[in-house]
């Protein structure tokens, strides 16, 4: 028992020590570690803010993964049935997105890779202020997804050939 209390007590006050670095440069860490999970984060083992600009480059390989199915069928069962769709203004909105993303997603390497604090601190502000945005997009994608496999109908075959 008295070890739960010790590690809750050190990473309460990393937690406290981390929202105190993040608020030099940024506004609202709650509702930022709400969206990134910071707090579980070990940012001790690196620098602050080229970890944050990996975080945001890792959230938008996910969201880069989501959209392009749509128009770029890969190698899995999945991508291959959203590149059926058809919706012209979909498939239109999905490369806008892609494009987006793929924007955002270099620019963060750039601010990752590069020692400029000032640029990583103006990347990451840049995303945060169109987060929301992006996210409702990336959701209505989702749900467009889920609906393309909610309607898929496998036809069972009476008879067919087996070898």
């Amino acid at each position: 028992m008295e070890q739960r209390v010790q590690f809750w007590q050190k990473s309460k006050m990393k937690t406290e020590d981390l929202k105190k670095e993040f608020e030099k440069h940024f506004d609202d860490f709650e509702k930022w570690n709400k969206e990134f999970e910071f707090e579980f984060i070990d940012f001790e083992k690196g620098n602050f803010l080229k970890i944050m600009c990996r975080g945001i480059v890792s959230r938008l390989q996910n969201w880069i993964s989501y959209v392009t199915p749509f128009f770029f069928p890969g190698g899995t069962y999945s991508s291959v049935i959203q590149s059926n769709i058809k919706d012209e203004e979909t498939i239109r909105k999905t490369k806008e997105l892609y494009k987006e993303f793929m924007s955002y997603y270099h620019e963060g390497l750039i601010a990752e890779f590069s020692s400029d604090e000032k640029k990583q601190i103006e990347y990451i502000k840049k995303f945060f202020k169109n987060y929301s945005k992006l996210k409702k997009e990336v959701i209505l994608i989702l749900e467009i997804s889920k609906d393309v496999f909610d309607e898929l109908n496998f036809e069972k075959k009476e008879k067919g050939y087996l070898g």
